[in-house]
């Protein structure tokens, strides 16, 4: 790449500078300061809009953040005007936008981050105006875009399949597990056993209202297997108190309301703990870009049962037992072999604790600046 005098990257950095961080958030601040360890003569600016959240990237000398303030969310204005502007004016090499959309208004180089197209796959329960809506972002930072970042080879096949484009421009990196994870400790584990009523061996699974995730169907097979003779419980992070009442006159219709326990939004800092403990992690989804779930479970010696579509079987390999999710009886046989099978177990840690060596923070942190690198070499 040709030389300049100074690197300076502008991050769209709103998912991170808001009241609760998520995944695109958390990747990011996982993400950032090791491109920033490896380019430390480049400058890296992060833009946001709501003030009053904790710096996570205070103290690395070569990131700053810089508030964009704008009254009303119209039009989406903020995005799509002033955050090019800004950028511009702050003589920004290269814009990285991390979460699927970015600005109308191109001033300068553009990296996008399209992580699927879920929106386009399932129906969130918009309609057919929220459809559109994600179909619109979605082709924008594709074909406008300098380069896109996605996280599989699944999501570059499907969106590339789904837009009819070639996917030249499309590059696949890979995220790796959240930095604040780490092997709970026994007190930790029975710390949260304690406080969610956990008192039997279990099986931990994320569940969502979105149909996607499957809860409904992880339930019933949860009381297919305790129908053949397997004790347990079947404990579930994800699904606020408020909205819990399907799911808990499903666990009633099953029989097994008494073994079926809902953890809320369970905090970061009990997820740990709550994998560290259970027999295993149950990721049933009908549809991922990637599956981080799966990638955190292997970094918490912790043994999954996955769906064996979309990019769960590329990221997992061999080191998961797989399912059909749409087969109640095949959910079910993975449980049970999860919960009575030390052998399964054993083999399933030992796999997962070398397939997780593939997923670094270091590894996506150069795949990225490459891609950086091949555009201002571009536009050099």
């Amino acid at each position: 790449m040709r030389q300049r005098t100074r690197i300076t990257i502008g991050v769209d950095a709103r998912t991170v500078f808001c009241p609760e961080r998520r995944g695109t958030g958390k990747n990011l601040v996982d993400l950032y300061p090791r491109i920033a360890e490896l380019r430390p003569d480049w400058q890296f600016v992060m833009y946001y809009e709501q003030e009053g959240f904790a710096d996570p990237f205070s103290g690395i000398a070569n990131i700053s953040k810089k508030r964009i303030r704008m009254k009303g969310a119209r039009w989406n204005l903020w995005e799509n005007l002033r955050l090019p502007l800004a950028a511009r004016s702050d003589k920004v090499d290269l814009l990285h936008c991390p979460a699927q959309s970015m600005p109308r208004l191109k001033l300068i180089p553009i990296i996008a981050t399209i992580h699927d197209i879920i929106p386009l796959r399932f129906d969130a329960g918009g309609g057919g105006n929220a459809f559109k809506k994600s179909e619109r972002v979605i082709r924008n930072s594709l074909l406008r875009s300098d380069a896109v970042l996605t996280v599989s080879h699944f999501s570059k096949s499907d969106m590339s399949d789904y837009f009819r484009v070639n996917g030249e421009n499309i590059h696949v990196l890979t995220w790796a597990p959240d930095s604040q994870l780490c092997i709970a400790t026994t007190g930790e584990i029975e710390q949260v056993r304690k406080k969610y009523g956990i008192n039997k061996p279990y099986l931990f699974t994320f569940g969502a209202t979105d149909p996607r995730k499957n809860t409904f169907r992880v339930i019933e097979a949860f009381a297919r297997m305790k129908q053949n003779d397997v004790d347990g419980q079947l404990v579930i992070s994800g699904i606020r108190d408020d909205r819990s009442a399907v799911y808990r006159q499903k666990a009633i219709a099953f029989g097994v309301e008494d073994d079926v326990v809902f953890c809320g939004f369970a905090p970061d800092s009990e997820i740990p703990a709550l994998l560290c403990g259970a027999e295993g992690l149950v990721f049933a989804s009908l549809y991922e870009g990637f599956g981080l779930p799966l990638i955190d479970a292997m970094a918490c010696n912790t043994p999954a049962l996955a769906s064996n579509v979309t990019s769960l079987p590329e990221v997992a390999g061999d080191a998961v037992l797989y399912c059909d999710p749409l087969s109640v009886d095949s959910i079910a046989c993975g449980m049970t072999e999860i919960m009575t099978c030390e052998k399964t177990r054993a083999r399933l840690r030992e796999q997962g604790a070398k397939k997780v060596k593939e997923y670094t923070w270091e590894r996506t942190a150069k795949t990225v600046l490459n891609v950086f690198e091949k555009v201002l070499e571009v536009h050099s």
